[in-house]
Formats: C-alpha cells, structure tokens, sequence
C-alpha cells in the first residue's frame, strides 16, 4: 500500500509538478532518470530497466509476515517479474 501511494506521489509530481519547476540540475537529471527506470520496470515488468535503476551490490529487504527482516537478492527479485 505504501509502494502504491509513493509511486502515484512520483507519477504525480513528474506529471503535474516537475514540467513547471525550475531546470533540473546535473545530479537531479541523473535522480529522476534513476526514479524514471524504476518506475518503468514495475509498470511493465521490464528487468532490464530495473536493473539500470539498481546499484550491482545493492541489497534488498523486506518485511516477513511475522514481521522480521528477509533479504532477497536482486536476481530473485528480477525473477518474479518474468
């Protein structure tokens, strides 16, 4: 649920916001062009956008229903968008 609300934050804010904000910076287009990948992969399960948006070495954790810390690796998680 929170996914959902901070990607229509994002959707939101690229559409409606960001087109009248002040030109971006270098490291602010190399942000958004991360954010852009991302959201990219999840809408259309695309892995190689994903991995773009992702450091090699990045590690990736989630909450388990019992609540405790799981951690997956970034080809575990690619696989569930196949």
């Amino acid at each position: 649920m929170k996914l959902r609300i901070a990607v229509v934050f994002c959707v939101f804010h690229s559409v409606v916001v960001a087109p009248f904000a002040k030109a971006a910076s270098p490291e602010e287009a190399v942000v958004r062009q991360t954010v852009q990948a991302y959201l990219h992969g999840l809408q259309f399960n695309d892995v190689p956008s994903l991995k773009v948006a992702f450091h090699p070495e990045a590690k990736l954790f989630f909450a388990k229903k019992d609540g405790s810390l799981g951690q997956i690796t970034q080809e575990q998680w690619y696989k569930g968008f196949e």
